[in-house]
């Protein structure tokens, strides 16, 4: 058993709610205000326990603004934010592939949660959360390579902010995350405080024919990223921030990045996510590589 405070929501798979707007039936979210606070944890997710005569029912929309999910109309899941370490308690277990079922999803936030294991397979599938624009899944136990598929023509396109901090991600950065028409409108890409990942900054990630917008800011502090960054990286405007060390980023800079500019560059990770010409790395800045 995993002690909860009384407003966190529980997951599962068993429950299907229909809304009206959205064709099929969804078996996601339900929840329960259980008198002594408790969940069960079970393989397959979250089980909420009834207990006494606060049970909240299986429509989401009507737990209250307590739970973290807000509603359009009354009837379509557009919101949940859990920033869980403020709220008292911890939801524990693996994310649920059913997520992706509530297509108005805006906001998918559940920082600090004590989530485990990899992200669902369902994240990554075409047309997946074509509402999503803000994705936190920062300071849990989330493990496992970054996903390719992730950000794929047809997945995620409306995401403007992925933060993945703090959590155990391992493997090197996927390169294939700038190929054309992947993430076409990122803007700020949180992937510092994960000690296992590795390797270096994939070229495409810096290269001005990227499909990235203009000013993308990508954090990889605290992490075993390292240098140096390839020749072949012409700029565009990718603002990295990063730590300058033997054993990180080091050796030249791509002749963009060292320019007069501000747009592409790389930056102290103390100033993320401001990137401004003052705080910019120069070449006189970066350490010879170990």
């Amino acid at each position: 058993m995993r002690y909860v405070a009384a407003s966190l929501l529980c997951l599962a798979f068993f429950v299907t709610v229909t809304f009206a707007d959205q064709g099929s039936s969804l078996c996601a979210f339900y929840g329960a205000q259980p008198l002594s606070g408790r969940a069960v944890l079970n393989s397959n997710g979250w089980q909420c326990v009834q207990n006494g005569t606060r049970w909240m029912g299986s429509n989401p929309c009507r737990w209250g603004a307590a739970s973290g999910v807000e509603c359009d109309g009354g009837v379509t899941v557009s919101s949940i934010v859990l920033f869980c370490g403020s709220m008292g308690g911890q939801l524990g277990g693996t994310l649920t592939g059913s997520l992706v079922d509530y297509v108005s999803l805006s906001y998918l936030v559940m920082s600090g949660c004590g989530l485990k294991g990899s992200l669902p397979a369902r994240f990554t599938a075409n047309n997946a959360f074509p509402s999503l624009r803000k994705l936190d899944l920062s300071n849990n136990r989330l493990s496992g390579p970054l996903p390719v598929l992730l950000g794929r023509p047809g997945n995620v396109k409306s995401l403007y902010v992925l933060d993945l901090a703090a959590n155990s991600f391992s493997g090197t950065l996927p390169g294939q995350w700038a190929k054309n028409a992947y993430f076409p409108n990122l803007k700020l890409l949180s992937l510092n405080n994960n000690p296992q990942l590795n390797g270096i900054v994939p070229p495409a990630w810096g290269k001005i024919n990227t499909s990235w917008p203009a000013n993308i800011k990508i954090n990889v502090c605290s992490t075993k990223v390292r240098g140096p960054l390839s020749s072949t990286m012409n700029g565009g405007s990718v603002q990295i921030f990063a730590q300058l060390s033997p054993q990180k980023l080091c050796n030249r800079l791509p002749a963009t990045f060292a320019g007069a500019g501000y747009q592409a560059g790389v930056y102290p990770c103390s100033v993320w996510p401001t990137a401004s010409a003052s705080n910019k790395y120069r070449q006189a800045d970066m350490p010879a590589c170990a």
